[in-house]
């Protein structure tokens, strides 16, 4: 059974969609690892670096949010991990900015 042309770059828009999805979404959670330890312990009053790590947490929504939505159109809505990676996001994304907004207090 031959493939056509067309079927053959579906499957490779695909493969090329989860490795650039997961990518940006794993490049996303480093970046909100990043900003975790610092709002877990503290700004210490500092307005840097609050600054800072409320530009991580902006590099995380956009990073992790382009991952996910290039995730949700390769997976579709329909499959489980789409909703799954969707959900990790905005639960990582609230914390973050939690965090942000009431550490050091």
């Amino acid at each position: 059974m031959k493939t056509t042309r067309a079927e053959r770059l579906r499957i490779l828009g695909a493969v090329f969609g989860h490795v650039v999805g997961w990518a940006l979404f794993a490049l996303g959670v480093a970046a909100w690892c990043v900003v975790f330890p610092v709002t877990v312990r503290g700004f210490g009053g500092s307005e840097i670096e609050r600054n800072l790590a409320t530009l991580w947490v902006s590099m995380y929504a956009v990073l992790a949010g382009a991952g996910t939505a290039v995730l949700i159109g390769v997976l579709t809505w329909r499959r489980v991990l789409a909703r799954i990676v969707l959900g990790v996001w905005a639960v990582l994304l609230c914390a973050a900015v939690l965090g942000v907004a009431f550490g050091g207090r």
